[in-house]
């Protein structure tokens, strides 16, 4: 394979469902699919092998063949030129001679591609599924796309809406409310989804919303179960731990391996700040019970995935303290989006205070190098965006920023940006 520049084995094994019903070649990428007239390819309105072999999916093969980047995966080669660890190649690293993929069956499947117009038959290994919206948090990072209590939040969802991201498309999801329970009223549909070999499938990646309250993953898992294949098939899971049932965490361990990502972006208050309405103690006490209930299976992997941004920069090193003294990992992402409340629009001052403590301390390498090297992204306008945010949900949460964040508050008045007393939407 000589175009390890530019492969993505993803492509060639992998789709992601997108909830509304609509897919994606991945969850990096940047818009959903679309037919070759322009119309967005849906769950139950085609079927998976056209939307495995529609006009983007091949030209992304194409390109990735030829050496070059496709633009749908701008996101991984963006991270690529900074520095940081890239979904591309995590997948390829994870994929390809570690979970059953050689480099013979690549070179075959690049053959198959040329003399094919770029054409593959489903038969999928991974499949990624974000069955819906529901969830039981407001998170400040997240949209109404991914949370229905943002979807139904008056103030939130004015900054976040359903159409805000993911899509150029102004109708994408506009009716994600009326689809709550699609996924549960067309369980057929899902389940051609995993391919018509269900011994093919090798991994599935539950997103959300929150998995654990929907009734439709729970379905799927119990299908896999009643078909004798959950011994084949690795489950991958982000969570945010408020919800945890005996039930479900025995269904789980009947699965060849199980991968926990917690959604945990800080500790305490700052914690509860970010992930509203979740209370600290009652989510560390799930953890606690997880990594106790899991500790005497080596089939189950739990980890925190943590999204840095402006509220947790000071409180990330107490988040890896505690994922240190329970014993799971801590593997953090960056926020770019909401720009308002990325790290990158924070004076270089703060940004620099910041990456020394984590320094001193030794913590998160990883970080600090992007706290120091990121380009930023800094505007007045952006500063008094996130500023109008988090006054607009403070007001609507009963919460107050300039009581959890004194020292942020008073550097950023040291670094020209005062405090606004203003609101938008609240």
């Amino acid at each position: 394979m000589n175009n390890q520049d530019s492969f993505c084995i993803l492509p060639f094994i992998h789709l992601q469902l997108r909830n509304g019903g609509v897919f994606a070649p991945c969850c990096h990428a940047a818009d959903p699919l679309e037919d070759e007239e322009g119309n967005l390819l849906e769950l139950g309105k085609v079927n998976a092998q056209d939307v495995f072999n529609s006009p983007q999916m091949r030209e992304i093969r194409s390109s990735m063949i030829k050496g070059e980047r496709p633009k749908a995966c701008r996101l991984c080669f963006d991270n690529e030129d900074t520095g940081l660890e890239s979904y591309r190649k995590s997948s390829n690293k994870k994929w390809i001679d570690g979970e059953g993929i050689d480099s013979k069956d690549v070179d075959e499947l690049i053959n198959h591609c040329y003399s094919n117009n770029f054409e593959l038959e489903y038969r999928p290994k991974y499949i990624h599924l974000n069955l819906s919206n529901l969830c039981n948090l407001k998170c400040r990072m997240c949209w109404a796309g991914n949370s229905s209590s943002i979807e139904y939040d008056l103030v939130h969802n004015r900054w976040a809406p359903v159409n805000s991201r993911w899509t150029s498309s102004a109708s994408y999801n506009s009716n994600l409310s009326e689809k709550k329970d699609y996924f549960s009223n067309n369980f057929d549909s899902i389940i051609n989804l995993l391919g018509n070999d269900l011994n093919d499938l090798r991994e599935i990646y539950f997103t959300g919303g929150e998995p654990l309250i929907m009734p439709s993953v729970l379905d799927c898992l119990r299908f896999l179960i009643d078909n004798d294949v959950a011994k084949n098939i690795r489950i991958t899971m982000n969570t945010n731990a408020t919800t945890i049932k005996p039930s479900v965490l025995d269904i789980l361990k009947q699965f060849r391996f199980l991968k926990l990502n917690l959604s945990l972006d800080g500790t305490g208050a700052v914690y509860e700040y970010i992930r509203y309405p979740a209370k600290w103690k009652q989510v560390e006490a799930n953890i606690k019970h997880l990594k106790q209930e899991f500790d005497l299976f080596q089939s189950v992997e739990i980890s925190a995935a943590p999204i840095l941004q402006i509220y947790n920069v000071f409180n990330i090193a107490k988040l890896y303290e505690f994922c240190q003294s329970i014993g799971i990992s801590c593997n953090p992402q960056f926020l770019r989006e909401p720009t308002h409340i990325a790290v990158t629009i924070l004076p270089e001052a703060i940004r620099n205070e910041a990456a020394r403590t984590l320094e001193k301390m030794s913590y998160l390498p990883k970080i600090s190098s992007y706290l120091r090297q990121a380009s930023s992204t800094q505007t007045v306008e952006l500063v008094k965006k996130f500023m109008l945010f988090t006054n607009d949900l403070d007001k609507a949460r009963g919460q107050n920023f300039r009581a959890i964040y004194e020292d942020m508050v008073r550097s950023l008045e040291e670094n020209g940006f005062p405090w606004l007393n203003e609101t938008l939407y609240a």
